[in-house]
């Protein structure tokens, strides 16, 4: 009679076995676990035992590999040989306790075995091989530089990190090894990129962890598209991750060809009328969400989608909306600031305007809003003058905005310019006395590195970048309109400064201060 398979059945003989032969499985590892402990876990770890245990191991996959190619038709006479490997590869989790045995390790072949352990067959040695991976990259892992730098090199040079990607993809998270398994591989390619930032781009080009991630981004979890699992959740971290490393564009251009766009705004489109909640896996989707459509929509073609798709719509959404999330209208600012910042946010800072936001952004700017909204509401003013061409009704209505109510947003911002000059000119005169106490014996290059740790904290503490923006807004509106410029000189003047305040600023953006910034940055590293 032909035999008549469960559900539960159907799993394991995707990898080729029954269900009743993965329990006689699990009863072989539960002895293991119960009556060999002793054997497992080795008190006295030396290159003998590393180089012994990965032969072992190596042996049992030979070994395996064999007798599924010789018996594909007959599961049962291959289940001993694989259940002797499950146990081999899971006793590997020692070497985490002996981090200056990893390049023995490696010169034992345990690179080039895990690769091929995460494309076998069955996807619970393949979780077991994560296990190991998982357990050697610990961020706990005692270990020097030199030995974590090895143990990558052995890693990338294997092509572990396809391997683990190409795993990851047929993980099914409806089983709760699998899922575990899932959560690892995550955390293993996290701290791969933490421990080494080149990775982030040799993981983007090498495998296709940017697709895995945005669909995972996408898929809805069991209870509802609202419920946030941890792994949905973790998938959106790493993304956010990897698509940060500005060094790096490409990263951020392939996620925006894989219509990253578009996902994120459909992930964040739930919290026009949800409020996560706090410290929760939900909260966090929503930060990643935004911190990686704020990358994509600094880029030209992510401005383009962000349009295509009516991102603007969402974020006035987001922002105007009673019910939205608290952190949503936030975050929406800062990705308005992103999607018109630079020369081709044009478009964008006109769909702005026409979007009717204008009166939102100004009423926000006349709260006295904290660092972080100030900062985002004037880069948009600066947008909208540096993009929108002259005579243009969007650039006609945002100065106009200005002018209202005898000048009352003029009067602000005129105000933000005295707070920020004053707070500049504090942080200017701590960082003159501490160049004065400069020890004359320091290297060229020391004092290069002195001299940008006081630019970058001029950038900060300072706000100087806060105040380029306020003040490139002054500077524009004092060129475009007569009685503006009037109002503005007597403004100053109450404040007893001059233009030349301003002018000062000005001419700093224009010879390009932040360019020599990064440029110091890249050097420093």
């Amino acid at each position: 009679d032909e035999e008549v398979f469960s559900d539960e059945d159907a799993r394991f003989l995707e990898g080729g076995i029954s269900a009743e032969q993965a329990e006689a499985i699990d009863f072989v590892n539960q002895q293991d676990d119960n009556n060999n402990e002793e054997s497992i876990a080795p008190t006295v770890i030396d290159a003998t035992l590393v180089k012994r245990r990965i032969t072992s191991t190596r042996k049992a996959l030979n070994k395996n590999e064999k007798q599924r190619a010789r018996f594909s038709d007959d599961p049962s006479r291959f289940m001993e040989s694989e259940a002797e490997l499950d146990a081999e590869v899971r006793q590997l989790d020692f070497l985490s306790e002996a981090a200056h045995l990893y390049p023995v390790a490696l010169e034992a072949g345990l690179a080039e075995l895990c690769a091929e352990l995460l494309g076998h067959e069955n996807t619970d040695i393949a979780c077991a091989a994560v296990e190991v991976l998982n357990s050697c990259l610990d961020e706990n892992v005692q270990h020097s530089e030199k030995e974590m730098e090895q143990l990558l090199k052995g890693l990338d040079a294997a092509n572990v990190l396809p391997a683990l990607v190409q795993n990851l993809a047929r993980l099914d998270e409806q089983v709760a090894h699998e899922q575990q398994a899932y959560y690892d591989t995550l955390l293993i390619l996290e701290n791969i990129c933490n421990l080494d930032n080149t990775f982030k781009r040799k993981l983007a080009e090498a495998t296709r962890i940017v697709n895995v991630l945005v669909a995972r981004i996408q898929q809805k979890d069991v209870k509802s598209a609202l419920d946030i699992a941890q792994n949905k959740q973790y998938a959106a971290e790493l993304l956010s991750l990897i698509v940060s490393d500005t060094a790096s564009p490409n990263i951020a251009l392939q996620c925006i060809r894989m219509q990253g766009v578009e996902a994120m705004l459909l992930c964040l489109a739930p919290y026009r009328k949800k409020q996560p909640v706090k410290m929760s896996f939900d909260e966090e989707f929503l930060e990643n969400c935004f911190d990686v459509l704020c990358r994509l929509v600094s880029l030209p073609t992510g401005k383009d989608d962000f349009l295509e798709q009516e991102g603007v719509g969402l974020m006035e959404r987001l922002m105007t909306d009673p019910k939205a999330a608290k952190q949503a209208k936030r975050r929406a600012l800062e990705v308005l600031d992103f999607a018109c910042g630079s020369w081709q946010g044009g478009a964008v800072c006109a769909a702005v305007v026409q979007a009717g936001l204008l009166k939102h952004l100004f009423a926000t700017f006349m709260k006295k809003p904290e660092q972080s909204v100030l900062r985002n509401l004037l880069g948009l003013f600066a947008s909208f003058f540096r993009t929108l061409n002259p005579g243009e009704p969007e650039r006609i209505r945002v100065l106009n905005k200005f002018g209202e109510k005898q000048y009352a947003k003029l009067i602000q911002l005129v105000g933000v310019h005295v707070q920020l000059f004053a707070r500049r000119q504090e942080v200017q005169a701590k960082i003159v006395q501490a160049e004065a106490a400069r020890p004359a014996t320091m290297s060229a290059v020391e004092r290069r590195e002195y001299d940008l740790v006081n630019l970058l904290s001029l950038m900060d503490e300072g706000g100087l970048d806060a105040l380029q923006l306020c003040d490139i807004t002054l500077a524009w509106l004092s060129a475009e309109d007569a009685e503006m410029s009037k109002f503005i000189l007597a403004e100053l003047t109450k404040a007893s400064l001059t233009p030349a305040s301003v002018i000062q600023t000005v001419r700093e953006m224009s010879t390009g201060l932040e360019d020599v910034v990064k440029e110091a940055i890249s050097e420093g590293d």
